[in-house]
C-alpha cells in the first residue's frame, strides 16, 4: 500500500508538472496576457495535451526510472518522451489550420508554434528538475541518516586519480558522513583535468606535487583512487606519500566493486598485489 501510494503520489506530481508546464507556456508566449478566444483554447487544450504528453512519458518507461538516481541517461529519455509528444501536436496546428474557414471547432486545436516550442522546453526542463530535486532531498536525508557523532574529527584526505572510480568514492563519502572521511580534493596527472572541479572536488595538482599539497592542505592520508593503476605508478606513489609522511591507502580494484564482491567504502592499506601489478606468485 505504502509503494502504491508513492508510486500514484509521483504520477500526480507529473501530472502537475505537465499542466503547468502547458499553461506556463501560453503565458509566456502572450506576456502574461491570455485572453479571449486564446484562453478557451487554453483550457480546451490543457487536458489533452497533458494527458497525451504523460501517455508518451509512460509508454517509454520514464515513470519507472527511479528519481533517485536520475542522471544524463534519463535526461536524454525524457527529452525523447518530450520529443515524441510534440510531433504530434505540430502536425495537428499545421493540418487544422486548413479547416477553420469550414468548420468552426477547429479553431480550438490551433495551438500557437511559439506556445510549442516554450512548452517543450520547460517540460524537459521541469520533468528533469523535479526529479533532480527528489535526488538532491534523498541525498540530504542519507547524509543526515549516516551522520557521523559529533565531535568526531573527519580525516582530511586527498583522492589521486579523478577517474570513473575517483568519482564513485568521492560521491559515496559525500552521502556517508559516518566514514570519518573529509575529502579536500583531487590529484591527478592528465592536463586535461588540471583545476577542474568534479562532484564538488577541486583537482588541486598533479602526483609530483603531493608532498607541496599534504603540508598545505594538513592532510591526513592519501587515497589511491585508479581504477586501473600499474604496480610502476602505484610504488611510485607510495614513494612520494612516504617521503611526504603521510599516510597512503588504496580503494579495491573496480572490478570487484562492479562485481559487487566488496564495498566501494571499503578502503585499505597499499598491499603486495597493488605494487606488483599482479597478483602474488606463492613459492612451496
Amino acid at each position: 500500500m505504502k509503494l502504491f501510494t508513492a508510486r500514484l503520489s509521483r504520477h500526480m506530481l507529473d501530472l502537475l508538472v505537465l499542466t503547468l508546464c502547458f499553461v506556463g507556456a501560453f503565458y509566456i508566449r502572450f506576456d502574461g496576457e491570455v485572453g479571449g478566444q486564446m484562453f478557451k483554447r487554453m483550457v480546451f487544450l490543457t487536458p489533452y495535451v497533458v494527458i497525451w504528453q504523460f501517455f508518451v512519458m509512460v509508454a517509454l518507461g520514464i515513470p519507472r526510472f527511479p528519481w533517485r538516481f536520475v542522471s544524463m541517461r534519463e535526461v536524454v529519455q525524457i527529452a525523447l518522451a518530450t520529443t515524441v509528444s510534440a510531433i504530434p501536436l505540430v502536425l495537428l496546428r499545421s493540418v487544422m489550420v486548413n479547416f477553420v474557414d469550414t468548420w468552426g471547432p477547429a479553431q480550438y486545436t490551433l495551438l500557437p508554434y511559439g506556445v510549442i516550442v516554450i512548452n517543450y522546453l520547460m517540460v524537459i526542463f521541469g520533468v528533469t528538475g523535479l526529479r533532480a530535486l527528489w535526488r538532491l532531498r534523498i541525498e540530504y536525508q542519507t547524509r543526515r541518516k549516516h551522520r557521523g557523532s559529533e565531535g568526531q574529527v573527519a580525516a582530511r584526505v586527498l583522492l589521486v586519480g579523478a577517474g570513473s572510480a575517483g568519482l564513485l568514492v568521492a560521491r559515496e563519502v559525500a552521502g556517508r558522513p559516518n566514514l570519518g572521511i573529509h575529502p579536500m580534493g583531487f590529484v591527478d596527472d592528465d592536463p586535461s583535468k588540471a583545476r577542474a572541479i568534479l562532484h564538488g572536488l577541486k583537482v588541486l595538482g598533479t602526483t609530483r606535487d603531493l608532498a607541496e599539497l599534504v603540508k598545505a592542505h594538513d592532510i591526513d592520508q592519501v587515497v589511491i583512487t585508479i581504477a586501473r593503476a600499474s604496480g610502476g605508478s602505484i610504488r611510485e606513489i607510495v614513494k612520494r606519500c612516504e617521503e611526504a609522511k603521510v599516510k597512503v591507502q588504496i580503494i579495491p580494484g573496480i572490478g570487484e566493486i562492479l562485481d559487487g564482491k566488496v564495498a566501494l567504502s571499503a578502503i585499505r592499506p597499499v598491499q603486495i598485489d597493488d605494487l606488483l601489478g599482479r597478483d602474488a606468485v606463492v613459492l612451496e
